[in-house]
């Protein structure tokens, strides 16, 4: 039964129409709540700025309570992500002035559930909105990227006051014992000033302990200036971030898995689809991976001694610059890379085509909202995604 708090507006009724309300429909049914894109944040880092031009929609605003009601009775299931979207460009959850009131009415519909990441700057954060959260079980996942006021200014943008308050606001989260984790986004001059060693030493002294290391990347869109300000490979990361474990005692997370990591994932990920469907080892295969994983991907495969297959890593031709990770890969990126298989180097067709899921949506749709399908049409092979 619905919940009567969740009486829903008709579609004729709103003003979002067409390809914009399509993005919203599948970001909630992928459950992913997201409340508009207006942000009290300009980073200079954020995807959002520098996103092939097109590729997410962009409503220029805040959804009104109605429409979020509207998306969430008709298409959303239960939530798995707050203030953040897949198919659209999203702002800030809690500059809605409604956003305590979209909370509750979500858990008050049992749609949350523990524990849902809520990501958000940090900028609107205030001991209320910490209490709900702690009450309702969510997970707030904070970008807070420098704990100096002026720095994160310069960083983020947005106005001085704000910014100090997300960084004041770490003591009132260990106040209430809130559930929470600090994403950085390190740039190079953050990195060779000190400020990053600086952040990490204040964090630990505020006993905030769960800090998770982004690692910067761009695309062919993003200005020369800010490219120099975002090279940082990945062997500089994780030698900064042994050495303030070392230093610190602190907890860092990196999110890029280790080459050892990766292997073991895939290995497995492979071993359990072999063993469910035997069938395929008589195949031939073509395995589509992407780039950053082109060097672990051959060994897995030698290891678990499959035979009749070809390996191409997939380039992201769409996103460009240091783009690598198969989530950001597109239907026309995987289209391509058969292409080049099938005609430049003359393969004969494979019987199935191994691709990464997370490249796709619940509805088996990438970031443009191109279906995974188009591709089994056009080739007539038949997609595996693992």
């Amino acid at each position: 039964m619905r919940n009567k708090n969740l009486k829903t507006l008709p579609q004729k009724l709103l003003s979002i129409t067409g390809k914009t309300y399509q993005a919203y429909k599948k970001d909630f049914q992928n459950g992913m709540v997201t409340v508009g894109n207006v942000c009290s944040a300009d980073c200079c880092f954020c995807s959002q700025k520098w996103n092939p031009p097109g590729l997410l929609q962009d409503l220029k605003r805040l959804l009104t309570l109605e429409e979020i009601k509207h998306f969430s009775n008709l298409y959303l299931k239960e939530v798995n992500g707050m203030g953040s979207a897949i198919h659209n460009n999203s702002g800030e959850f809690f500059l809605h002035p409604h956003a305590l009131e979209i909370l509750n009415l979500f858990a008050a519909a049992n749609k949350i559930h523990n524990p849902i990441p809520l990501f958000t700057n940090g900028n609107e954060l205030t001991e209320e909105i910490i209490k709900t959260c702690k009450k309702l079980g969510l997970y707030l996942s904070i970008s807070l990227n420098s704990t100096n006021p002026e720095a994160r200014t310069e960083i983020m943008g947005g106005c001085y006051g704000r910014n100090k308050n997300a960084i004041d606001s770490i003591s009132k989260l260990d106040k209430y014992n809130a559930n929470y984790c600090i994403w950085i986004v390190p740039l190079r001059r953050n990195l060779e000033n000190g400020d990053l060693e600086h952040t990490i030493r204040g964090l630990r002294e505020s006993k905030a302990d769960n800090i998770l290391i982004h690692l910067p990347g761009y695309t062919k869109y993003t200005s020369s200036q800010m490219v120099k300000e975002l090279i940082i490979s990945q062997k500089e990361l994780r030698q900064f971030i042994s050495d303030m474990r070392q230093k610190y005692k602190v907890k860092i997370s990196f999110e890029i898995p280790t080459a050892g990591e990766c292997f073991i994932n895939i290995l497995l990920t492979l071993s359990n689809l072999f063993k469910k469907r035997k069938c395929l080892g008589k195949k031939k295969k073509l395995f589509l991976c992407a780039q950053s994983v082109e060097n672990v991907f051959p060994l897995v495969l030698q290891k678990m001694q499959i035979q009749k297959y070809a390996i191409r890593s997939v380039k992201s031709t769409v996103f460009g610059g240091s783009v690598e990770c198969a989530g950001l890969l597109l239907v026309e990126d995987y289209i391509k890379a058969i292409a080049d298989f099938l005609e430049k180097e003359s393969q004969e067709k494979p019987d199935y085509v191994f691709l990464p899921r997370n490249s796709f949506d619940v509805n088996k749709e990438d970031l443009s909202m191109d279906s995974v399908m188009s591709i089994e049409d056009k080739y007539d092979v038949k997609l595996v995604m693992c």
